[in-house]
């Protein structure tokens, strides 16, 4: 399957960052429930 599967953490808010070429990264926002 396609996508991020996240199991067992507490509700609340996550950055994650994913590094790109050109030393770039970019910042995701997950809301967990």
């Amino acid at each position: 399957e396609n996508g991020i599967h996240i199991n067992n953490l507490n509700s609340g808010v996550y950055i994650v960052s994913i590094a790109l070429d050109n030393n770039q990264t970019m910042e995701k926002k997950i809301i967990i429930n």
